[in-house]
């Protein structure tokens, strides 16, 4: 086994990196290797001839995709593209990340593997073309889609309640968008079994079990952290933003065990792992 991974940096990326520290591991900052340069990236892949590629490098900024386009579809779509054709030519296992957002959010159930794509925002659109583009030139592949992803090493929705708690009585926080919270360092190790027990090629889900709105993960969090903080509920149309977002991105996990549940993860990282956690239990707390 030779494993290739790109997007070494990133919040995923560097959980995955621990993850496969026992593994023969070579990985690829997205700044050192410009993954939409065809040449570039057939040259990276051809020189190594890795049995699998893992594809961590992503542009998920998903309002400045709205503005950037260009580039939203150029990380997500074309360097996938290019991903899946140098795999192709060596003969390699692409093993590659997506998202919830790839779904319109309408479906009150959520959203199975087989479910078809219908994204309502230029991210969740570079996203969908991306999986395409892998599923029509690469028979050897797995996409896992997770969502409303947290952990060290990158921007969260965990980070960001928290230091805005430390400063605020009351957050007015949207509770008509329904999903499950994934902490990083759950979603990494079940990638092992896709490098490990010749699971089917295709798509999969993966993320903590359970769903939630935004407005009870924000409570959750400052309840384990122990603020007075308020969380106001209140609904999309009042916190309007630059990109759409799906009402119901809840991702059905039809083929694999589930992993734990999100409030687990949740106060395992923060005890653990957010660095303003650590502030906060040194006495910058109100």
């Amino acid at each position: 086994m030779n494993i290739l991974l790109f997007g070494k940096n990133g919040m995923l990326g560097s959980e995955l990196c621990e993850t496969l520290k026992d593994f023969p591991l070579e990985t690829f900052l997205q700044e050192g290797l410009d993954i939409s340069d065809r040449e570039a990236l057939f040259s990276a892949i051809r020189s190594r001839k890795p049995t699998h590629v893992i594809n961590a490098a992503a542009y998920t900024n998903v309002d400045g995709a709205e503005t950037h386009q260009e580039e939203a579809f150029l990380v997500n779509a074309e360097a996938v593209k290019n991903m899946a054709e140098a795999c192709r030519a060596t003969n390699s296992i692409l093993i590659h990340f997506s998202t919830d957002y790839v779904f319109d959010g309408t479906s009150k159930a959520g959203y199975r593997e087989d479910a078809p794509r219908n994204p309502i925002s230029v991210y969740g659109a570079s996203k969908a073309l991306g999986e395409e583009y892998l599923h029509n030139i690469l028979p050897n592949h797995y996409i896992i889609r997770t969502s409303w992803l947290y952990g060290p090493n990158g921007k969260n929705f965990v980070d960001t309640i928290l230091s805005l708690a430390k400063k605020s009585t009351e957050l007015r926080v949207v509770d008509d968008q329904i999903g499950s919270p994934t902490f990083t360092c759950d979603l990494a190790p079940a990638i092992l079994p896709f490098l490990t027990d010749h699971l089917p090629f295709g798509m999969y889900h993966r993320t903590n079990d359970g769903v939630t709105n935004w407005a009870e993960f924000a409570e959750e969090i400052v309840r384990v952290v122990q603020l007075n903080t308020k969380i106001i509920h209140i609904k999309t149309k009042d916190f309007p933003r630059p990109a759409k977002r799906p009402q119901n991105s809840t991702l059905l996990n039809t083929k694999l065990p589930r992993l734990r549940p999100w409030n687990e993860g949740l106060s395992d990282y923060l005890t653990m792992n957010s660095p303003v956690t650590l502030r906060l239990s040194k006495g910058d707390s109100r």
